[in-house]
């Protein structure tokens, strides 16, 4: 290497360094769901109390933070999107075909509450318990709609709106504003408590999948390409934020308005401390799609998803203690290594790894988790790096090494 380029990269290590402590590996657990079916929302009501709904008019309940999930009976085998709680014990869940549960006694028993429409719902909000609102698709041309009540759901009235694409999430800020979104950009606003709203577009379009306030003015919005858009102002306008992935993201919430977190697809977990500014991936442990994302508090956190996957962290994410390569019967090389070329990596046992390689923004540039033999290469050649240090890291499970790799 020159002497330029030296000097490049010792400056780069510098600033690698601040970046390898919050790319290290990152704690989140599995929890035993009980069910191999998608787990499309997740809703906590207390330090330990919380309900996870999915396909099949799945719905699960852990009243000890997740040691144990056990299986309610929600009367119903459609597909259920979403699920909201007021309280303890008041609670609605919404799904295909317009079904809308709800419950009194904290899932003892759900019973049916009648909707206008036999249209698809795929979220719900309740400010109280009894303003709430449900938003979803028709059933013939896939366009927006719209439903609310003002009685707990003991009636279900269509709002009114001009017809735009179908709609994903909805949230209300207060008991007059609310805001609902969904494909190509399109986001209704309501300013009456959800019986009228009007729509804009936001920036290039993104398809909107998930939205988070940390209060009534700071939001967070999430889309289909990696897409994260900022608001400080109560979703009247929208700046967009570099996520660092291209994934499909499904689940954004934020426990204040400094630190958030974004879930997706192939068990993409984003996480800020400095509300979106910058983003960093944590790992996750798992490939399945991820879809919803819930914290009780600043550590403790759960996350559902395909497959009946269920993630939790009682440190917020936050890095554990990881190994070196040889603790972990790993060899890793050249290093330095040419763009070029590649890296070989090498292990004792026949196990599957993940490999994962970052640049010094926290953004994965290679990951691969089909990686059963005792050998693999990753080949530098078709990821167009640029010359500086990278971050390797690997997992077998709970065992987890990083290292800096120089790349020339």
């Amino acid at each position: 290497m020159n002497k330029h380029l030296r000097s490049c990269i010792k400056g780069a290590l510098l600033i690698f360094t601040s970046v390898l402590a919050t790319n290290s590996q990152a704690q989140w657990n599995k929890q035993t769901s009980g069910t191999a079916e998608i787990l499309r929302s997740v809703k906590f009501t207390g330090s330990g109390s919380g309900y996870a709904v999915g396909d099949k008019g799945t719905i699960l309940y852990t009243s000890n933070g997740g040691s144990t999930w056990g299986a309610q009976s929600s009367g119903v085998t459609t597909h259920l999107n979403s699920v909201d709680f007021t309280d303890n014990t008041k609670g609605w869940a919404v799904g295909d075909d317009g079904i809308i549960l709800t419950t009194v006694n904290g899932g003892t028993n759900w019973s049916k509450q009648t909707s206008p429409d036999k249209n698809k719902l795929r979220s719900v909000d309740f400010i109280d318990e009894n303003q709430g609102v449900a938003v979803g698709s028709t059933s013939n041309f896939g366009l927006s709609y719209i439903i609310y009540t003002t009685n707990g759901g003991q009636n279900w009235t269509k709002a009114e709106y001009s017809t735009a694409d179908i709609l994903f999430t909805v949230v209300q800020l207060n008991s007059s504003k609310g805001l609902a979104m969904g494909n190509h950009g399109g986001v209704f606003r309501s300013s009456n408590g959800g019986a009228n709203w009007s729509v804009f577009t936001i920036g290039t379009g993104p398809s909107i999948r998930s939205v988070s306030f940390a209060d009534a003015s700071k939001g967070w919005l999430v889309g289909t390409s990696g897409d994260i858009y900022h608001t400080t102002n109560g979703g009247d306008f929208w700046d967009e934020q570099n996520s660092g992935v291209s994934t499909q993201l499904n689940g954004v919430y934020f426990v204040n308005s400094s630190k958030g977190y974004a879930v997706g697809n192939e068990g993409v977990i984003l996480v800020t401390t400095n509300g979106g500014t910058t983003w960093t991936e944590q790992y996750s442990g798992t490939t399945e799609d991820l879809y919803s994302i819930a914290f009780t508090d600043t550590d403790n956190g759960w996350i559902v998803g395909s497959n009946g996957t269920i993630l939790h962290t009682s440190n917020g994410g936050n890095p554990t203690s990881t190994l070196n390569a040889k603790d972990m019967g790993i060899q890793f090389y050249p290093n330095p290594v040419s763009r070029t070329s590649g890296i070989n990596v090498e292990y004792t046992n026949n196990s599957a790894l993940d490999i994962s390689l970052l640049n010094h923004l926290g953004t994965v540039v290679y990951k691969s988790s089909e990686f059963d033999t005792k050998s693999e290469r990753i080949d530098l050649n078709n990821l167009e790096l640029t010359p500086g240090v990278y971050l390797l890291r690997i997992a077998d499970g709970d065992k987890q090494m990083s290292s800096k790799v120089l790349v020339y």
